[in-house]
């Protein structure tokens, strides 16, 4: 009888279970585009980015679909979304309606030079360098730059140092360059929120104009400041009540800071960063929006091995 009941319960528990997994994200995103709610270009990819992370590579054969059938005319964010997540044949995939010698629309472009960065053959370090020295689309070429230093193509070096002494003003692929060669340490102890390790990862990739800027950085709304030591960024948090705060800078010595001076010296920070995360609810992968003053960047993560990897960045906006 115990087990009649046990079969009949677990007959009406799993639609249910099997319901509450399948959620339709293409229809959501469909519905979110359609909306009236959404305000401006940067909100509605923002929009579209969460809930590609939240679907994960579950949407990967929709998308196919929908660029194949579609060609050209494939709306801009199913091709953000299998550069995403897609596989080595998404990779091909996105290529299909790319021309290189045709007027290319930036979406595709971009998708295709993202998505190279994520899966980073040879072939697709070469693509990239070629992208990045050749100058077609002032955004897909720094975009370029950049995901070359993400995937730490040392290959690229020679090519980043020779285009920067050709034309001093290529300042991206200046930070590209010291991305690939200056490795950077991150101390997060006393970073009070759940996706520290993500926005550690974030720090060892590499923040475009941010290393050699200032020595010190505010982020309200993580309640503290970030302090450079030599190449290893050190977050220190608003601890006003303590009598004594004590921070490493190194295995050799410790600063000790008052809290009036400590209050006194994140109050004076003006320069700042903020980091907004979304963290897929199976918690595998992440979408970061960077900002500070000179730049903002989307960066698109995933777990490997326990540990959060950039899997590829671009930059939203520049002053």
């Amino acid at each position: 009888m115990k087990k009649t009941l046990l079969v009949l319960l677990m007959a009406l528990i799993m639609p249910v279970l099997v319901n509450a997994s399948e959620k339709d994200y293409m229809g959501e995103i469909n519905l979110l585009l359609n909306s009236d709610s959404i305000l401006s270009t940067d909100d509605e990819e923002n929009a579209v980015l969460t809930l590609i992370i939240d679907a994960g590579p579950s949407i990967i054969p929709d998308l196919e679909k929908i660029i194949l059938s579609e060609g050209k005319n494939a709306p801009w964010w199913s091709r953000l979304a299998l550069a995403a997540f897609g596989d080595a044949d998404s990779v091909d995939i996105l290529q299909i309606d790319y021309k290189p010698e045709e007027v290319v629309q930036m979406p595709i472009e971009r998708a295709v030079c993202l998505a190279k960065a994520a899966r980073g053959n040879k072939e697709d370090i070469a693509f990239l360098i070629k992208l990045m020295s050749e100058r077609g689309h002032f955004w897909n070429d720094i975009n370029a730059a950049l995901n070359l230093a993400v995937i730490r193509a040392n290959e690229a070096i020679p090519v980043l140092k020779s285009t920067i002494e050709k034309d001093p003003r290529r300042l991206y692929e200046r930070e590209a360059l010291e991305m690939i060669t200056v490795p950077v340490q991150v101390d997060v102890r006393e970073l009070n929120n759940p996706a520290k390790e993500i926005i550690a990862a974030i720090f060892k990739n590499g923040i475009p104009f941010l290393q050699n800027i200032e020595d010190e950085v505010r982020d309200s709304k993580n309640n503290g400041v970030w302090k450079r030591e030599g190449n290893t960024w050190i977050f220190i948090r608003n601890l006003a009540d303590e009598a004594v705060h004590t921070v490493d800078v190194s295995k050799s010595h410790t600063v000790s800071i008052s809290p009036v001076e400590l209050l006194e010296r994140l109050n004076s920070v003006t320069y700042r960063v903020d980091f907004d995360v979304h963290i897929s609810p199976d918690n595998e992968r992440a979408f970061v929006f960077v900002d500070h003053r000179h730049s903002s960047y989307i960066y698109v993560l995933e777990k490997k091995d326990s540990f959060w990897k950039v899997r590829w960045m671009y930059v939203r906006s520049m002053v």
